[in-house]
């Protein structure tokens, strides 16, 4: 009979696990305060030991708790549930878990702001009790639902141990970043991408940026240094000096009073806090006012589409105890709002590639306090999946996809394989698809007569999906819109 310890649990009810059973998350780049890992589901961080009384420090101050409850910084916890075998005395940290997690690539613009008004905000509260975010890049920033969350407790360090190293970086991912995005108001792909591959941006590159040519600009170091050296009252020191002797300036500058310092850094954040809203031209798209008939400004009404697929889904839930959904193709995601609000889901992941459709959702319901945590939006084109870090399949598997008005575009439009198509909803589903036909093809009142392919026939299509499903359902619901339910096999 295997012992206690051998199953994973010791007499003290701790789980015991090895290294060898840890999935790290924080590989490749030594975190100040400790590695994250996963371990069933579950997010830890062993805390260094060099820094467990700055831990111990910060979470007995009390100055934590109300960041988790304004839901500023991500809720976390000493734990001692759980024990390393070889390190028993370690100081574990557990962090809630984002079961739903969007990528910095997915956001729109005013996703962008709203994070980064979170990570200013975050730092204007932690000056006051001295601390500061060591390393606020845009990878520590997720969206729990549409409210941005800061998840590395690990970078908050005292102010004396940030320097300017924390402004440095907010400059580079927060302000030049967000700049370019603004300015490159023509091309929102090349904006998608550069926040793909994300380093932030410095000054220098900046200004190539925006201008889309190579032209000649100041050093980085240069320039930093100077805006620095004015900024703490240092004017008369020499350009030359700045650039090379940084280091002793920054350490002379640094000597000024602590509360001086505060209220400075304080005044660099503040005016980061607050933001206007603007739609930028490169995020419009064909779609982006699609479903204004439906939505007067928070409130959606159902109608009779809508009701149609809100009845649908009560009825599962009823039958088969749904708890989420993915709504691919959701225009600005006035389905997955009713669905939340009625409590039919208790959470939606409302996806589109109009990123101007995807922002008016997220503006609309980031505003109502009962769901603006259950629903979360995102930029994503089914067909172009990036793969940094978790497949988009993992992040957004849900017990039903709901694909409407969608597959007679990618088939007939973009020429996607039925079987590619149904392959893909497959892997992002866990029990169900509900999806839509159009048997009258690209038909509109501006196209009434569509030439409809002969292959393209409803059970042509049904016959392709039950290579990944069984069909539950088939109801024609409008002239031109079936509607099939299907299970996953």
């Amino acid at each position: 009979m295997r012992s206690d310890i051998s199953m994973g649990i010791n007499k003290m009810n701790k789980i015991v696990i090895q290294k060898c059973e840890i999935n790290w998350i924080t590989r490749y780049h030594m975190d100040l305060m400790g590695d994250v890992f996963e371990y069933q589901g579950r997010i830890f961080r062993l805390v260094k030991q060099e820094r467990e009384e700055f831990v111990r420090e910060l979470f007995s101050s009390g100055i934590l708790s109300s960041l988790f409850r304004e839901r500023l910084l991500i809720n976390s916890w000493i734990t001692d549930e759980i024990q390393i075998v070889g390190l028993e005395n370690a100081i574990i940290i557990e962090h809630e878990a984002i079961k739903h997690k969007s990528n910095v690539y997915e956001w729109t613009y005013e996703m962008l702001l709203a994070a980064r008004s979170t990570v200013a905000r975050l730092n204007v509260y932690l000056l006051n009790y001295g601390y500061e975010l060591m390393d606020p890049h845009v990878g520590n920033i997720m969206f729990m639902g549409c409210k941005p969350v800061y998840v590395d407790i690990g970078s908050i360090a005292r102010m004396e141990e940030c320097k300017m190293v924390g402004y440095s970086v907010f400059n580079n991912h927060w302000i030049n970043l967000l700049k370019v995005y603004e300015k490159r108001d023509t091309c929102g792909a090349i904006n998608q991408n550069l926040l793909y591959f994300g380093g932030g941006v410095s000054d220098r590159d900046r200004a190539k940026l925006i201008k889309g040519e190579f032209i000649r600009a100041y050093r980085f170091r240069q320039l930093y240094m100077t805006v620095i050296a004015r900024l703490y009252g240092f004017e008369e020191v020499s350009k030359r000096k700045i650039i090379n002797r940084g280091t002793a300036i920054l350490q002379t500058i640094f000597q000024i009073d602590d509360e001086k310092k505060k209220k400075r850094k304080r005044k660099l954040y503040k005016k980061y806090v607050t933001y206007v809203h603007k739609e930028l031209q490169s995020e419009r798209g064909v779609w982006s006012d699609y479903q204004n008939f439906a939505v007067l400004g928070t409130t959606v009404a159902a109608g009779d589409r809508f009701g149609y697929y809100i009845q649908l889904m009560q009825k599962l839930r009823e039958d088969y105890a749904i708890s989420d959904v993915l709504e691919v193709g959701a225009n600005s995601g006035a389905l997955s709002q009713l669905l939340v609000e009625r409590n039919i889901v208790d959470f939606a992941s409302a996806t589109d590639y109009d990123i101007a459709a995807v922002s008016k959702g997220f503006v609309r319901c980031k505003e109502i306090q009962r769901i603006n945590e259950r629903i979360l939006f995102s930029v994503m084109d089914l067909l172009q999946e990036k793969e940094l870090g978790r497949r988009a399949c993992e992040r957004y598997k849900s017990d039903v996809v709901m694909a409407l008005a969608l597959s007679h575009h990618l088939i007939l439009t973009q020429k996607i394989k039925l079987s590619v198509l149904v392959t893909i909803l497959s892997n992002y589903t866990k029990r169900f698809l509900i999806i839509e036909f159009m048997p009258l093809g690209l038909w509109s009142g501006a196209n009434p007569n569509p030439d409809v392919p002969e292959w393209y026939t409803l059970d042509w299509f049904v016959e392709g999906l039950r290579e990944k499903f069984q069909i539950v359902k088939v109801e024609n619901i409008e002239t031109n819109r079936v509607c099939i339910l299907a299970s996953k096999l």
